[in-house]
Formats: structure tokens, sequence, C-alpha cells
């Protein structure tokens, strides 16, 4: 494939076509984080013979997010759209990465941004989110062939979820998770392509892969506590290197948040718990925690600081009720920053266990 290059962004759509949630396979094996384990090749052959299916995990970075537009303009008529509820003040994530041949590649990037339109889904219906994709690809100037390429991969992509529904979600044993995982790895061939299946969910099939290998690991009850260690390790060597680099970056943020928990139950010193973050992860790192630290208590100083002076005001008595709001709000400008308003108002609304 020819060089690569990134361009903001992010066929017929079926009538009353329906999206369906799919089936996330993770069983609670793995920290629930963004940092996942994830493993590309096949789980060792166990005395049972499970082996799990070939999957590529290769993709292009992710494009970075961009703004969302709320007015778009196509052919030279502008057409405006309502914010829905789930679009309202965000970004935009994922995008379009086009080839040197002016070919839109299918990345996961690409399915972030039809997946960001699709959460509309309930507020409006599938042409009507479609015609908001193409209004939001308009007003990013990408060529036309590109967005009729993009549009015309949104439109596959409504059919394999349509399809979705009819795959028969798995129950807990292994063998019926990994029905499941070959039936939704074939449909995903066979409506997508196989280069838009491995572009779009090479790397969620690979930590599904990872997760279905680590369960029938705790099952095999035959191995000795030194081979379920060995197997662990191969899982964990046959893990891509950025995925590796992020699993252990992940397994040191667990690590530190336990010991200082602990430090700070049994009244540690800050010296000592620098001390040991310096150990964890470094001079640098201690610093930059040492900072954070110092923030948050300064924070929560300021926050402190406005209660007091808000729950003074909320009991004078002779205020009408809007009175004493606007009494609250003036308290609010005086002790934050514009950007740090919601913020407040947010923790306000927990405290009196209000909805947001």
């Amino acid at each position: 494939m020819g060089k690569r290059r990134q361009t903001g962004a992010g066929g017929a759509v079926r009538p009353g076509a329906k999206i369906h949630t799919r089936v996330k396979l993770y069983l609670g094996l793995v920290a629930a984080s963004a940092l996942v384990a994830v493993v590309v090749g096949f789980w060792p052959e166990t005395d049972q013979g499970t082996e799990l299916p070939e999957v590529s995990s290769q993709e292009s970075s992710p494009p970075p997010a961009l703004r969302s537009p709320q007015i778009s303009g196509q052919g030279g008529a502008a057409t405006e759209f309502a914010p829905l509820p789930s679009h309202e003040n965000t970004d935009v994530d994922g995008g379009v990465v086009v080839d040197a041949d002016g070919k839109v590649v299918p990345e996961r990037g690409l399915r972030r941004l039809f997946d960001y339109f699709l959460t509309g889904i309930g507020r409006e219906d599938i042409a009507g989110l479609r015609q908001r994709l193409a209004a939001f690809l308009a007003q990013r100037d990408l060529p036309e062939d590109v967005q009729e390429q993009v549009l015309a991969r949104f439109d596959t992509y409504i059919e394999y979820q349509h399809q979705l529904g009819d795959v028969e979600p798995p129950s807990d044993a292994v063998e019926d998770m990994l029905r499941a995982f070959q039936e939704r790895r074939d449909l995903r061939v066979s409506v997508l392509g196989r280069e838009t299946a491995d572009g779009f969910f090479g790397r969620e099939e690979a930590e599904d892969r990872y997760v279905l290998a680590m369960k029938a690991l705790s099952e095999a009850d035959h191995l000795s506590a030194e081979e379920r260690q060995a197997r662990q390790e191969v899982l964990e060597q046959r893990l891509p290197a950025d995925i590796r680099a992020a699993r252990e970056r992940s397994a040191v943020a667990v690590t530190l948040q336990e010991k200082t928990q602990r430090l700070r139950d049994s009244g540690a010193t800050e010296a000592e718990l620098w001390r040991m973050r310096e150990e964890v992860v470094g001079p640098e790192a201690a610093a930059r925690l040492a900072s954070l630290d110092q923030g948050r208590e300064q924070w929560q100083e300021r926050v402190s600081v406005y209660r007091k002076e808000r729950d003074r005001l909320l009991t004078l008595e002779g205020l009408a009720p809007e009175d004493r709001q606007a009494a609250v709000d003036r308290l609010i400008e005086q002790h934050f920053e514009a950007h740090e308003v919601r913020r407040v108002r947010a923790l306000d609304r927990m405290e009196a266990g209000t909805a947001p």
C-alpha cells in the first residue's frame, strides 16, 4: 500500500435498520482500563487441543479527534443540524486516513468515527445520522470521491451491525465463547471484507483472544502452578511491543496506587511517600506526582473554604430562593476561575444527591 496521509473527519441505507450492541468477551480476567492487555497469535495447544484462530491486529496510528461542527454545508447549500444529546459539547472521535492513491484506509479511526455518529441512534434514524456524517465530511473539505468511499463503508458497517443481531450471545463456557467469537469473525469478513474486518476489529479480536486464552488457562486444573505461570508468560511475550509496554505501564500504575494507599493509611510522611514513588517510577515521575498531590490539596482547600461560606449563605433567613441562588452564584465566581465553575457546580450537585 502507498504512503498514507491523514485528513480531517471522521450506498443506500436499509430502511428501519437496527444497530446491534455487540457482545464483548471481557470476562473480568483483565483490568477494566484503556491499557487492558491484548495478544496476537494463538493459545498454545492444551491437552484438550484448544486453539484460537489467527487474527491480524496491524493498524495505522489513530487520527486525532476533531471538533464536531453543528452546521455543515454541502453543494453550496447550508445544512443545519441541532446537536443531538450524545453529541452536544463533544469532539468527534476518530477520523479518515487516505493512502497515496486516494483510497480510504479501513482502520480503527474510521470505525470510531462511525460509532461516534451512531451514538445518536434512538434520537434519530440511520438515514438522519448518515446525513449528519455526510455533512460533516463535506465541511471538512474532503474530496468528493473520499466522501463517497467513507459513506459506502458506513453503509456496509450498518449492514454488519444489522446482521450481528443474529449471532447468539455466548454462555460462560469457553467453547461457546469460541463459537461466538468465530461467528462474529466470519460475519465481519463476509460483510466487510477481510481488510476492513482486520482494520476495524483486529485489535479487539486480539483482546478477546487473550481473554479467552486466560480463561482456558484458569480452568486447566491439570496444570501445576509453574506450568500455568510459564504459559501465561508465553501469552505475555506474544503481545505486540506497544501493547506490552502499555500493559506494563498499567501494572506499574496499579502497584503505585496500592503502595501509595498503604503508606497513607499507615501515616507515612511525605518523604517516605516520595522514596517509594522514586523506587517505583523514578525521580522525575515522583516529582510530578508530588506536584499533583499539592494541586489536589490546594483545590480541596479552596472548595472547603467556598462550601463554608456557601453553607452560611444558605442558612441566612429572609432571602428569597432566587436571591439565595444568585448569592451562591456570585460566591462561586469569586472563588473560582471560569473554567472551574462547571466542576464546582457538578460537585455541588453530587453533594446534594441531584442529577448532573
